[in-house]
């Protein structure tokens, strides 16, 4: 896979994944809480809590805790999506690294 090609895997597989996470929250009828709180999975555009809590109506606490569950969701459904890419389970805790790599260069 050439250089180009593994960072468009990796975004790829990033956006699907975001894209599952968000359907599964609509489905719950959380799509303004995933809208919220999306910035948290990565930290690079996290609104402060305080301001989410406000937003959402929440306790500073209950965002603490539904972004703790928002990222654990996205690791399995990120996990799920990179399982389909390997042909053992044994490959998979590498191809997840392989990915964090990938996207770092990015």
């Amino acid at each position: 896979m050439t250089p180009d090609g593994e960072g468009e895997w990796a975004l790829q597989t990033i956006a699907g994944t975001l894209q599952a996470l968000c359907n599964e929250m609509a489905k719950t009828g959380k799509s303004e809480q995933f809208d919220a709180l999306r910035g948290s999975l990565t930290g690079r555009d996290e609104a402060p809590r305080e301001e989410i809590a406000a937003r959402l109506d929440m306790s500073a606490g209950a965002v603490k805790v539904a972004v703790h569950r928002l990222r654990k969701r996205y690791r399995t459904l990120l996990r799920a999506a990179i399982a389909e890419t390997v042909s053992n389970e044994a490959d998979l805790d590498d191809e997840m690294r392989y990915l964090v790599a990938v996207l770092r260069r990015q």
